[in-house]
């Protein structure tokens, strides 16, 4: 489990899309070098990961994006669930510190 507290976050982020990116980044720094077997216990995948690339498609006059890809631990019963999704997540057993300079 890392810790977060809201004044963790940036006050810079206003929006949404600006709190994805946010996440997506300091996930994929915090837990990007550790794996999970995905299909076996070989296929190791890590936990996120993310980058800067230029795409075929356009969306409001750029074609530069933030694309990742990130696998978060759920409870197995998740299908019988009526919580929201984030209430579902199974914590990581190892804590790790929010990477330098993801934090204010």
């Amino acid at each position: 489990m890392t810790a977060l507290n809201r004044n963790n976050i940036p006050d810079t982020i206003t929006t949404l899309e600006g709190l994805m990116a946010w996440c997506a980044s300091t996930y994929s720094a915090a837990y990007g070098g550790k794996q999970y077997g995905e299909r076996t216990n070989i296929d190791l995948q890590s936990f996120g990961r993310n980058s800067i690339v230029t795409v075929a498609g356009e969306e409001n006059n750029t074609s530069t994006f933030l694309v990742g890809r990130f696998a978060v631990p759920l409870n197995p019963q998740i299908a019988a669930a009526t919580n929201p999704v984030w209430l579902e997540i199974v914590e990581h057993a190892q804590s790790v510190s929010l990477p330098s300079g993801y934090t204010v």
